[in-house]
């Protein structure tokens, strides 16, 4: 199989080109073509072809692939991630990814490729204790997630009519080795391994269910070889709240002294929280998470401690 994979170079793409190219498959890595950006980092992931592309130039990327050899499906996972889901930082990048999408939906309709779009869990919106499949009427809060559901709807538009396999993956909370964006968890694991108290917010109620890198590559790759028209939820399935997060990285950074305490912030979010179905994924990608929370988070750890922690001093 030959397959496409925009933002090869992220934290997911480099997992998922790794994966399909262990497999045999034929990939081609499409990187941003600043100078000096994305190169460097797909180096370590084997695969076949490297294109430097600037997938926010209407037709760049048809133009790269029109002479070239046809993929069979087209994994598209880049995207600009903002630091917050709300503000004007956002805002820009729900303009960009928006821009981005189409531009990769127009080039997988003029040349009649298959497509994987990663989404995120984010379109549901606020959580009220309901179990999430992929049915739920969604409600997304902030420019970031609507710009995702936008893009959802403007896929099954744009290769709906060609009558072209388009599966959405709805991404939950992905974490692991490679992870730079200083989410809770890699937040949590920086100071336990410096011996500093873990702080939540509120009372701690707040969930969220973290998905490894490693389980949404194989989901990818899944989606790519299987080539279904739908939406599916991909998340790990052990929703935990941000105490008991907290006490679990404790537990699995090696002689940890660190403590469990309130920060005495509000937590926004207070209670809110993680549960999506993953029964569709199973019954028709064939997949279901292999990597329970703690085994990721003491991997995680060790990977960390071995490497050494950036940006330690803003911890």
């Amino acid at each position: 199989m030959h397959v496409l994979v925009t933002g090869a170079a992220g934290f997911i793409g480099r997992r998922v080109c790794r994966k399909l190219a262990d497999q045999g498959h034929t990939v081609l890595r499409v990187v941003r073509n600043e100078t000096g950006i994305g190169l460097a980092d797909v180096e370590t992931a084997p695969a076949h072809h490297t294109l430097a592309i600037d997938l926010r130039e209407t037709h760049a990327l048809e133009g790269a692939l029109i002479s070239g050899p046809r993929p069979d499906v087209l994994v598209h996972l880049a995207a600009v991630l903002p630091p917050a889901f709300t503000g004007p930082a956002a805002e820009r990048a729900a303009e960009l990814n928006a821009q981005i999408d189409l531009n990769v939906f127009g080039a997988a309709q003029t040349l009649g490729i298959a497509v994987v779009y990663s989404s995120s869990s984010s379109v549901y919106g606020l959580g009220a204790g309901d179990l999430k499949t992929e049915s739920a009427s969604p409600t997304p809060i902030g420019p970031y997630a609507a710009a995702k559901l936008a893009s959802e709807l403007l896929g099954r538009r744009i290769l709906w009519e060609r009558g072209l396999p388009y599966t959405v993956l709805r991404i939950n909370a992905p974490y692991g080795p490679g992870q730079a964006t200083r989410t809770v968890l890699r937040i949590f694991l920086e100071r336990a391994s410096k011996g500093l108290a873990l702080l939540y917010h509120g009372s701690g109620s707040r969930e969220q269910d973290f998905t490894h890198v490693d389980d949404v590559a194989d989901a990818v790759v899944a989606a790519a070889f299987r080539q279904r028209t739908g939406t599916y939820n991909i998340s790990g399935g052990e929703p935990i709240a941000m105490k008991q997060l907290a006490e679990l990285v404790i537990r699995c950074v090696p002689m940890c002294g660190s403590t469990v305490a309130p920060s005495g912030q509000d937590d926004p979010q207070e209670g809110v929280p993680a549960r999506y179905s993953t029964r569709r994924a199973l019954a028709e990608l064939g997949w279901r998470p292999s990597i329970a929370l703690a085994c990721g988070i003491r991997a995680w750890a060790q990977d960390l401690l071995a490497v050494g922690y950036e940006d330690r001093s803003s911890v």
